[in-house]
């Protein structure tokens, strides 16, 4: 089903989510989500934030992301791996300014003072010791559904 020239009608409230009417196309900017809706994973829609500027290591840039504002919405982080590579491959245009690692919230397999990263030439995770190193990052927060009806 194609979503051109569908025009975009509000969400609305229910409860603690949201019933959607339609699924939005994958990028498309949502103001009143906080940033670009890039798919439903469980029961929410996982919503992408800004692009640290800058590279920073794991904790600057953990922290960037919890302090973000966008609109009414403080409720950003660190996306997973999961997440960023599903993000990566939806938006790949994105992180054409980033050279080689982007930060996840995941911490590495078997040693979790380690942080895990997006390796872009890859596509896969990769560990950083100590999580000292400077990546970019980006934020994401996930947005409650709730696909039961209230009428």
């Amino acid at each position: 089903m194609s979503t051109a020239g569908t025009q975009v009608r509000p969400h609305r409230q229910v409860g603690t989510g949201l019933v959607l009417p339609f699924m939005p196309p994958v990028g498309r900017h949502w103001p009143a989500w906080g940033g670009r809706f890039i798919g439903i994973i469980g029961d929410a829609a996982l919503i992408l934030g800004p692009l640290c500027p800058v590279e920073l290591d794991w904790q600057a840039t953990d922290t960037w992301a919890r302090s973000l504002r966008v609109g009414a919405h403080t409720d950003f982080q660190l996306p997973g791996l999961i997440e960023l590579q599903i993000i990566a491959r939806a938006m790949p245009d994105l992180f054409a300014a980033c050279v080689h690692r982007i930060w996840t919230c995941d911490p590495a397999p078997g040693v979790p003072q380690d942080a895990m990263t997006l390796d872009l030439i890859t596509g896969t995770g990769a560990m950083h010791w100590g999580r000292r190193f400077n990546c970019f990052a980006v934020a994401v927060r996930r947005q409650p559904l709730n696909w039961r009806s209230r009428t």
